[in-house]
């Protein structure tokens, strides 16, 4: 539990012992008990240090977008980046900077700074976020369509027939038993 709530995130290599022997291990994936939020499982990826991994690194998103300013709001596209590099390499996080993003850009993979060692194995062309206009519903006191007031002022206008044709009970037409 103390190792995984370091400040280093989810990509804390761990010195891992079993059957006596210490190996050096990732966590690949960590599985929690959704009410309590304790760590029931943890899947360790055995490593060596002189070996590159194939890692998982989260997007961290810092600045002030001119465009979020201008009213607009940030979509995420990627919230991890698949990476490539040795094991006491591997970054926290790798930081977008949107201090530049304007209203109706948005920032791919090509333009974050990778740490030295590191090298990207997700699509340069790939969307990390993007700066965009919100999407306003408007609701505006709607009229019945011609179609319908037409319907309504025939079953207005026939009245006991209308309701017959609808199920309801049949009309009495000249008071005759």
């Amino acid at each position: 539990y103390h190792v995984m709530h370091t400040g280093a995130g989810a990509n804390v290599l761990v010195g891992l012992v079993v059957d006596g022997e210490e190996h050096l291990a990732l966590a690949r994936e960590v599985q929690r008990n959704y009410v309590r939020g304790e760590v029931v499982h943890v899947d360790f990826l055995a490593i060596r240090r002189d070996e590159k991994v194939a890692i998982d690194v989260p997007v961290r998103v810092v600045g002030e977008s001119p465009g979020v300013k201008q009213g607009g709001v940030v979509e995420h596209h990627l919230w991890d980046l698949h990476v490539e590099c040795l094991p006491g390499d591997v970054p926290e996080a790798i930081e977008a900077d949107i201090s530049s993003i304007e209203l109706g850009s948005s920032l791919h993979v090509s333009d974050l700074v990778v740490p030295s060692g590191v090298a990207m194995l997700t699509a340069l062309e790939e969307v990390v976020l993007s700066v965009v206009t919100p999407q306003i519903m408007k609701l505006e006191e709607a009229e019945p369509a011609e179609g319908e007031a037409a319907v309504e002022a025939a079953e207005g206008e026939e009245g006991a027939p209308a309701a017959a044709a609808e199920g309801g009970p049949p009309a009495e037409e000249g008071g005759e038993s």
